[in-house]
């Protein structure tokens, strides 16, 4: 997902243009959008377009309670296999970068398109005292994640189950 900026005002009063590039389906949607949208407005639209334009009834679209934040989509057959759960925190607030370019990179699907995080490096180490206690913790950095994104996680425990991380073998 991204957006084009700095537009005119159209008619309706857009001055943005919400660019979602759908891997599954090889396709991009162009959305006219207003830059102070809300992200339940966002939410709103893309359940009401990109759900339509892939050739899902908006009638069968599940669990669309208001005060929720997750909605249940149920897709068609030959997309069994993907995860049909949208979640507004998908959704970003989108800081202008006129530099930005957007890369496309094909999606290959997988029959178990399950996924396990794996720790590659401790990046930092320390200690917490609560009372007489002292808990030893490690900031853990995880395959295809950034610094910024790593974790802190008990040392007994990542050391228990990825030795190697440590020197052990």
């Amino acid at each position: 997902m991204d957006f084009v900026v700095g537009l005119p005002i159209s008619v309706k009063g857009a001055n943005a243009i919400w660019v979602i590039i759908d891997h599954i389906t090889k396709s991009t949607h162009f959305l006219p959008v207003k830059t102070n949208f809300s992200m339940t407005q966002y939410e709103d639209l893309y359940i009401k377009e990109i759900v339509r334009l892939n050739g899902i009834p908006i009638s069968i679209v599940s669990d669309r309670d208001p005060r929720k934040l997750a909605h249940r989509v149920a897709l068609p057959p030959n997309l069994a296999g993907v995860h049909n759960v949208f979640h507004v925190s998908m959704l970003r607030k989108h800081m202008a970068n006129l530099s930005h370019v957007l890369k496309f990179e094909p999606l290959q699907l997988f029959p178990n398109p399950s996924y396990k995080e794996r720790p590659i490096q401790i990046l930092d180490k320390q200690e917490k005292r609560l009372w007489n206690k002292v808990t030893k913790l490690v900031r853990v950095k995880w395959l295809n994640h950034s610094d910024d994104e790593a974790t802190w996680e008990a040392e007994d425990e990542i050391r228990t189950r990825y030795p190697e991380l440590f020197g052990m073998p």
